[in-house]
């Protein structure tokens, strides 16, 4: 978001909440109560300025609309296309024009989209409401923002209902609109509810406590498999390990269930009990699990002994106080008994910047981790403050839900040709947030600045590249995944694959791919375990291959 535009927004914010604030009904969501006529008096105006803006308008009446008795969705014309499942028999029956735009009147309630599932739906919807905009400005009309807003507030003024306030839905129109026609990150929070952004480098969150037996579940052929035990949670206490196989809960089969259901058997008040059926090592084992309030563990050590005396280190989020002291202990204490590292960032949806940098600096030492640079343009470079830890063999572990600190580590250390990379690209979470406190006790949350790695390449979108694509499982190509990453909540995101991007070490990847695919057991041991019923982890074979073949990389190096 430019500078300019930051201004204009500060300006609306600062202007509309005000007048805005005198007649708000009490409810939790009165700090943030941007009435209707701030919106028709600040919004409106600027709805024709841009293609994005005029989207994030249209974003803005639907979720005003979504909240009639009778549910309504603004489209144009074409736009029965977009939405051919759901809308195209009502086309005919329900036809409403005013100009060249259709209202569609539902007659039955329809279940409110979320945000995420709206921002999917818009990469599509742009080019044809960027077409029609322009029909609509040669022909010397606009899109008639205003029309629709009058009659769409009208209609929920008249039949709104105590469940709903007023300031609960202008807060929400005013969030669509930020999060389309600026950036997903900009919003509105309400008083009592101040956040501390992700990546802000100055913040810190504490883990909270968590109810549960803490395990990871994951569906197999022969069951549910338990992929990951939480070393200080209760099924830890009660004698679960990974690679059990959960059979029953509380003498109920478990192979049909989906994963709600199943965590829902699983899950409790403290105190609560439930007796688990395990299968281990081809045996059936009863132990009985109860729950406590715990905090779970965010550093976790193991040592393989597959290929080697491999270190693996497992750290599930940047937003523990301690962590970089706790990392640094443990790598210190376990390096001299291990041959070389796998550093696990699978599922690390981030946190404090200053964390990630401290962890890359593990590996790397005194040199430049990140280059910020905030909306100003002002550019800083952060180097590591202390010699490195570790400079044995290093693979990292990532996945599409690896965002923001875990992805700067792993930029940075792919960037220093210090470790290869493993798994799926990344979310894509390249930027950090600064909240703004705005008059009436109200706080906007706005993107200020964007990393960059090394070699001078943002994660933001893109996501950070993985040397070696490897899907979840051997018979489930990547291209077949539908997830969520940042380029899904943008109307119209960056390319995700500039020309300048490329491998920092082309000719050693493709010597090691060759490895790989020609000495690597990572199927083998994939299919192994599925057949003896064992939970099995192929993104961790494919690493162990790796680091098998870096050795011989190595070795062909000296030689």
């Amino acid at each position: 978001m430019g500078f300019g535009v930051k201004i204009w927004l500060f300006g609306f914010l600062v202007l509309g909440l005000p007048l805005a604030w005198a007649e708000t009904p009490t409810s939790e969501w009165d700090s943030t109560a941007v009435r209707f006529r701030s919106f028709e008096k600040y919004v409106l105006p600027q709805c024709h300025k841009s293609v994005l803006i005029s989207l994030g308008c249209l974003e803005a009446l639907n979720t005003l609309a979504a909240r009639l008795k009778d549910p309504t969705i603004l489209l144009f014309e074409g736009m029965e296309s977009a939405y051919p499942d759901r809308l195209g028999p009502l086309f005919e029956q329900h036809p409403k024009q005013h100009q060249l735009v259709r209202e569609y009147s539902l007659r039955i309630r329809i279940r409110p989209t979320s945000y995420q599932e709206r921002a999917l739906a818009i990469g599509s919807r742009l080019d044809l409401f960027e077409s029609h905009l322009l029909r609509l400005r040669n022909s010397g009309a606009y899109f008639p923002f205003q029309y629709f807003f009058k009659n769409l507030s009208f209609r929920f003024l008249k039949s709104k209902t105590k469940r709903v306030s007023e300031a609960a839905v202008a807060s929400e129109m005013i969030n669509a609109f930020l999060a389309t026609a600026f950036d997903p990150h900009t919003h509105l929070i309400a008083a009592g509810k101040a956040e501390s952004t992700n990546d802000s480098d100055d913040s810190k969150k504490n883990v909270i406590p968590t109810v549960g037996i803490g395990v990871l579940l994951e569906k197999f052929p022969f069951g549910w498999g338990i992929t990951h035990v939480d070393r200080l949670g209760p099924a830890a206490q009660a004698g679960v390990r990974p690679g059990d196989v959960l059979l029953r809960v509380d003498g109920e089969l478990t192979k049909r269930m989906n994963l709600w259901t199943l965590a829902e058997k699983i899950s409790g008040h403290p105190c609560a009990a439930h007796r688990l059926t395990l299968l281990r090592n081809g045996k059936r084992l009863d132990l009985s699990v109860t729950h406590f309030l715990y905090t779970p563990s965010t550093v976790e050590f193991q040592v393989l002994r597959s290929g080697g005396r491999i270190g693996h280190i497992k750290i599930r989020t940047f937003n523990e106080a301690r962590l970089p002291r706790n990392a640094d202990d443990f790598l210190r204490a376990i390096d001299p008994f291990v041959d070389s590292w796998v550093l696990d960032l699978r599922g690390n949806g981030g946190g404090n910047l200053q964390d990630g940098i401290s962890v890359a600096s593990m590996f790397l030492g005194r040199k430049e981790i990140v280059r910020i640079v905030s909306d100003e343009g002002v550019v800083q470079r952060k180097y590591g403050k202390f010699e490195a830890v570790s400079r044995k063999p290093l693979v990292v572990l990532i996945d599409n839900e690896s965002a923001s600190a875990s992805e700067l580590v792993a930029q940075s250390l792919e960037d220093h040709k210090r470790a290869w990379i493993v798994g799926d690209r990344s979310y894509g979470k390249g930027t950090g947030q600064r909240v703004i406190s705005l008059p009436g006790d109200v706080q906007l949350a706005t993107t200020a600045f964007t990393f960059f790695g090394p070699r001078k390449i943002t994660p933001q979108v893109r996501g950070v590249f993985t040397d070696f694509s490897v899907p979840h499982r051997p018979d489930q190509p990547l291209a077949d995944l539908n997830v969520l990453r940042e380029e899904s909540y943008y109307a119209r995101p960056r390319e995700i694959q500039g020309a300048q991007w490329s491998h920092a070490r082309p000719k050693d990847l493709e010597w090691m791919k060759v490895c790989v695919d020609k000495t690597g057991s990572a199927k083998k041991l994939f299919e192994d375990s599925i057949k003896k019923s064992r939970v099995p982890d192929y993104r961790m074979f494919v690493a162990i291959d790796v680091v098998r073949c870096q050795y011989w990389l190595q070795d062909a190096k000296r030689l």
